[in-house]
């Protein structure tokens, strides 16, 4: 056969023939219902008559060896009874199985390594295109295939589809056995009246080598796409199920990253990466201050992503870390098979890696399976593996050849969700870190749950530490932000629109009220908007809220959980129908039997599975968080459980037939192995189990105790399970910790330490500060919260049993239940809620030294300073609880505060860190002096408590510190000014103060090393933590040595004793910077000091 012959119509009718009598005799029963006879049969004809024109045009026969193409592989090819079952597919409402295809063409023999000229998916696919435009046309089909709709779901662009109908066109006016000649831009057919030929040209696809990737990779993005983008939505009621696969774009919503912002004009990798551990030098200081004067943009994820070569993302359990790379990996893949309209927002436009996805639960299952070391090569080999399991293994070495030549982005997700064997861990840790080592031209990601990620921070030096951390100088390392009330609105629309709208057949207006009420619900209720902060319980919360006619928000986790598990098990008693377009139906017999089952019974099943499953998980793994797998249930042990519950083999097996047809509370895997659909499920259950125990406090503490991070979240819905009757979580709490801090049966360790935090945690889930406030006179529910808090601060200060970062922990969990160690807190006088300050001894006035003699900076250099007037420095700078005393004063916007003060700084900043006892910060000069005027009248008015000040309170004021005597305070006893180059001494130590040195990365709890401080003046934070602003201005600092004069305007002020950003250079008593006193940076806040003085003279 040659491209032009007269011999080739009678050769395309020959194979539409053949292939059309067998799609007809192929055609189900149930279609031959709609069918009418000889019209509808002949339909089909001219379907397949375009099908095969398409299909035909995409093969060229200039060359010998493609005469075996046409003699032998069409023929046979198009004369296989299974091709036209294929072709079936689509009289069915179905697209073509391109794999399946492929196999029967190679039966047939074709080879595409033989006939590279032959791109056999495109030819398939427009195949398909021709048949389905065809279709559109044919009244007789209508009814009988969904024609448009299957059109839109094909992958063929838009100039492809308009030239196949150009040609289903031409075909209407040509008969098939006319074509002598055929190709990609043109069709020639014989003209039968006078006998000449006839050119008709077709306009060729525009040429996008980009949008059209090679076989092997189309195939593999398909499978990826396949792979990564589906959403399992299992609480769905199977009446609102649809054909459509509900997919992770659909609903996705912009991640953010914790505590890391940029300006306009800096990239994303330029703020990311310096996240990489370093010591700062002294230049740091101007440039990240300069960036902080700027607007800040919050960071996304997909940013994050995109920009950064090397980079771990953190996240909480349900935090969205396995959904994000779901979602890029699949958009990735969309835009370069050449999907049209494939958004992927905050990802360059001009970049569109290769991606590939490795769950590395699996990766390591297989790891220990086959017995490897953890090299790059296994990853090669185990991609090999999975693309074998996912039908495309011809993709392998095109997909290795680009990763390693044009470079691409592997996702490894999951890095802690493994069994914690050291030696498992570290040959997956080493696989991973010896891939990004070796393949430099790919972009590698990493996700993992914080505590598991970095070192146990609550182990001491000397005990060994258990990691899962890759190189610090090879990845950069972020947190994904919980979701703020912004996202959590788009989310709800996300999820009624674009979910319940379909399924429900709502209106939009009607969509468009339930979201607006659902985002504003929660964010009126404060359990319920700490709870949809996390994307996976928010999804819950949706799932809940949409389950019925009226809303049923619970306020607390546990409840929550209650809410989808009574769900779910309402499907035992049918109360949900099921839809008969689902296309497996539970037989009616089966139905009006399983009515009669108690759902209690099924419970009580279930959660002794759930108890059962995650002890034996326990004993094989220390991997904890909700977003690991659940256990696995096998056939056998599930039926045995039902039996010894039912006392019949039957109907275990009719119970488990009915799980197999409609999934709930367990979903059928296949090959006889169950679970439930998340971790958080299996670990709400598990509760369950325990509190039905008569002892089930005792086994639940004894296990936590033994594995706290595996039963963490088992113990807090246990107590969140109990917590309409305070007394059981009082009890709870009392198994747990039934001792003082200080007693001999249960001294202070890094594990009791863990428990204190869980203990915490749970007095905050539970919200049992309001069972305390409402006893009469202080009780049990009292004595259990003091002991907590007790715990807590006798934790914050133990710096030879924890390290830093673990007291920190510790000083987070003390803000949220009340910080109330003197000096960090409020107190209320006369209905006034005030700062409790605690002074330091007084310091005379007098000629000090001041100064470095080391420093390199000329205006650190030592001399000699005069301080006028005898004063006292505040204890700790002033807390996020003290200063919100000022902004929530009713008379905060008293002219008197801000007089000469710019307008804006009434407007106050969020802070970054908003826990109660830690420094306040993103605090402004000017708002610090207004402070400070403000809380000079609560002085003079009697209403701050006055202790050790003597004499007439209206002689003094409070103000900032002058530089001079805030150096003076550092250096105290000011002797041998040398030997106080630090508040502590004349070393440096990372332990004693909270820099860039520790590592915690944010402000800590005022008073957090107390082997920092200064102890002749008992003075905390001095060095770390936040930078303090001094009253005076940086470069006149004789000008304001009098407290009262305090000169308003915009003068750069002096900044004292370093952050928790900046390096130890900073931490030094003679450091000192500047910066413009309507700066609001993260890391600067205040201390106020006292200074005796006459009244009349108030700043100017």
């Amino acid at each position: 056969m040659t491209p032009l012959t007269p011999l080739l119509g009678d050769y395309l009718s020959n194979l539409a023939a053949e292939l059309s009598a067998h799609v007809l005799a192929a055609i189900p029963a149930w279609l031959q219902t709609a069918w009418r006879g000889d019209e509808t049969d002949t339909a089909v004809r001219r379907c397949l008559d375009a099908g095969i024109a398409a299909f035909i045009r995409r093969a060229k026969a200039d060359a010998p060896v493609y005469a075996e193409l046409w003699d032998i592989v069409f023929p046979h090819f198009f004369a296989d009874e299974q091709v036209a079952g294929q072709v079936v597919l689509l009289l069915d409402g179905r697209r073509l199985n391109g794999r399946a295809l492929q196999f029967m063409a190679a039966n047939a023999g074709y080879q595409p390594e033989r006939f590279p000229a032959l791109d056999f998916e495109a030819a398939l696919q427009e195949f398909e295109g021709a048949f389905l435009t065809r279709a559109t046309h044919e009244t007789a089909l209508q009814g009988i295939i969904q024609a448009n709709q299957l059109l839109q779901q094909t992958q063929l662009l838009a100039e492809t589809k308009d030239m196949l109908a150009r040609m289903v066109d031409l075909l209407a006016q040509i008969a098939l056995k006319d074509i002598v000649g055929i190709s990609a831009d043109t069709i020639t057919a014989t003209n039968v009246v006078s006998g000449t030929q006839i050119i008709y040209q077709l306009a060729p696809p525009k040429s996008t080598p980009s949008r059209f990737p090679d076989y092997w990779e189309k195939r593999y993005l398909d499978s990826v796409v396949a792979e990564c983008s589906g959403l399992d939505l299992t609480v769905l009621a199977a009446s609102e199920a649809t054909s459509e696969t509900l997919t992770i774009a659909s609903v996705f919503t912009t991640l953010y990253l914790d505590g890391v912002s940029r300006t306009a004009d800096e990239q994303v990798a330029d703020v990311v990466v310096p996240l990489l551990p370093r010591r700062s030098e002294p230049e740091d200081y101007q440039r990240e201050m300069a960036r902080q004067e700027k607007e800040r943009l919050p960071i996304t994820a997909v940013e994050a992503v995109a920009d950064v070569p090397r980079l771990v993302i953190l996240g909480q359990p349900g935090g969205g870390k396995s959904t994000l790379v779901n979602h890029i990996a699949t958009q990735l893949a969309r835009q370069r098979r050449g999907d049209e309209n494939i958004r992927l927002p905050g990802w360059p436009a001009a970049k569109t890696p290769l991606p590939v996805r490795i769950v590395l639960r699996r990766f390591a299952d297989w790891l220990a399976r086959e017995k490897r070391s953890g090299t790059a090569g296994d990853v090669w080999d185990y991609l090999a593996y999975l693309l074998n399991r996912w039908g495309c293994t011809d993709s392998y070495e095109g997909l290795r050849h680009t990763l390693i030549n044009d470079g691409g982005i592997v996702f490894f997700d999951g890095l802690d969700e493994i069994r914690q064997a050291e030696a498992r861990r570290d040959i997956l840790k080493g696989a991973v870190a010896s891939f990004a080592a070796t393949e430099n031209k790919c972009q590698v990601v990493v996700t993992s749950r914080p505590y598991a990620y970095a070192d146990k921070a609550n182990e001491s030096e000397a005990q060994p530490k258990v990691s899962w951390r890759l190189p610090d100088d090879q990845f950069a390392v972020v947190t994904l932000a919980s979701f703020g009330q912004e996202q959590i609105e788009t989310f709800c629309q996300a999820w009624y629109m674009q979910v319940m709208k379909p399924r429900r057949g709502w209106d939009e207006p009607t969509c468009q009220n339930r979201a607006d009420w659902l985002a504003r619900t929660i964010d009126n209720r404060s359990h319920l908007k700490r709870l949809a902060a996390s994307p996976l319980l928010l999804t819950l919360i949706a799932q809940v809220d949409s389950s019925g006619p009226e809303t049923m928000l619970p306020n607390n986790r546990a409840d929550l959980y209650r809410q989808m598990v009574s769900l779910l098990l309402a499907r035992w008693e049918n109360r949900i129908p099921l839809d008969s377009r689902q296309g497996d139906i539970v037989p009616e017999d089966l139905l009006l039997w399983l009515e009669g089952v108690p759902t209690q019974d099924v419970r009580e099943v279930l959660t002794q599975l759930a108890f059962t499953g995650h002890e034996q998980q326990g004993q094989h793994s220390a991997a904890v968080g909700a977003d690991g797998p659940a256990v696995e249930i096998s056939r056998q042990d599930l039926k045995a459980a039902l039996v010894d519950k039912f006392d019949s083999g039957k109907k275990a097996e009719e119970i488990i037939t009915y799980i197999q047809h409609r999934a709930g509370l367990l979903v059928d895997k296949g090959e006889g192995v169950f679970t439930f659909p998340h971790r958080t499920y299996q670990e709400f259950l598990a509760a369950q189990y325990l509190l039905s125990q008569s002892d089930g406090f005792e086994q639940l503490c004894h296990r936590l105790k033994k594995q706290p991070d595996w039963w963490r979240e088992v113990f807090l819905l246990s107590a969140g399970s109990s917590m309409t009757v305070p007394k059981n979580v009082q009890d709870l709490l009392n198994t747990l910790l039934p001792f003082e801090p200080g007693a001999r049966e249960m001294p202070l360790t890094p594990e009791v330490a863990t428990w204190v935090q869980i203990g915490a945690q749970t007095l905050e889930e539970t919200n049992f500060k309001r069972s305390v406030e409402q006893e009469k006179t202080p009780g049990g529910f009292t004595a259990v919260y003091r002991r907590v808090q007790s715990w807590l601060k006798a934790a914050l200060v133990a710096e030879t049993v924890l390290l830093p970062k673990a007291r920190a922990e510790v000083g987070q969990w003390l803000a949220r239940l009340g910080d109330d160690r003197p000096g960090v807190g409020i107190v209320e006088q006369n209905g006034v809620k005030l700062p409790d300050i605690i002074w330091s001894k007084e310091i005379p006035a007098g000629t000090y030294t001041i100064g470095d003699d080391k420093s390199k900076y000329s205006s650190e250099k030592p001399r000699r300073v005069q301080i006028q007037r005898p004063y006292r420095l505040a204890r700790y700078p002033v807390t996020n609880a003290q200063f919100q005393c000022f902004v929530d004063a009713v008379d905060r916007d008293n002219p008197k505060w801000w007089k000469s003060i710019p307008d804006n700084e009434r407007k106050f900043s969020e802070p970054q860190f908003p826990y109660a006892s830690h420094p306040r910060e993103t605090v402004s000069w000017y708002q610090a002096v207004a402070f400070c005027r403000w809380l000079t009248q609560k002085l003079h008015d009697g209403l701050l408590l006055a202790e050790p000040l003597t004499g007439d309170l209206k002689q003094y004021t409070i103000t900032l510190p002058h530089e001079y005597e805030w150096e003076v305070a550092a250096r105290w006893p000011n002797e041998g000014v040398q030997q106080r180059i630090y508040p502590w001494g004349p070393e440096f130590d990372a332990a004693k103060a909270n820099t860039n040195e520790g590592g915690i990365g944010q402000t800590t709890a005022a008073g957090l090393h107390p082997s920092g401080k200064n102890t002749a003046l008992d003075l905390f934070d001095l060095s770390g933590n936040v930078w303090e602003w001094c009253r005076n201005r940086y470069y006149k600092p004789e000008s304001e040595l009098e407290p009262e004069v305090v000169y308003i305007n915009t003068d750069s002020r002096v900044l004292r004793g370093g952050s928790w950003v900046s390096s130890q250079v900073y931490a030094r008593a003679a450091s000192r910077r500047y910066d413009d006193p309507g700066l609001r940076s993260d890391s600067g806040g205040f201390r106020v000091v006292v200074v005796r003085f006459s009244p009349s003279h108030q700043g100017h």
